[in-house]
């Protein structure tokens, strides 16, 4: 799950930005790293059901 963390962040600001982040602001790199799988796990288990079309199976 790391490795998309650092792909979707780094296409987001720069390539490297989150290596970078992980060494200048350790605490911080945590945090977004933090709410990027919670958030993850909320549309992965809190809404996806909600948008699923009926005619296809889960």
């Amino acid at each position: 799950m790391i490795e998309l963390f650092i792909e979707i962040t780094d296409l987001v600001f720069w390539e490297g930005y989150t290596e970078q982040l992980s060494r200048e602001y350790p605490e911080r790199f945590s945090i977004d790293f933090n709410e990027f799988l919670n958030t993850y796990q909320f549309w992965n288990y809190g809404t996806s059901n909600k948008f699923q079309r009926k005619d296809r199976k889960a």
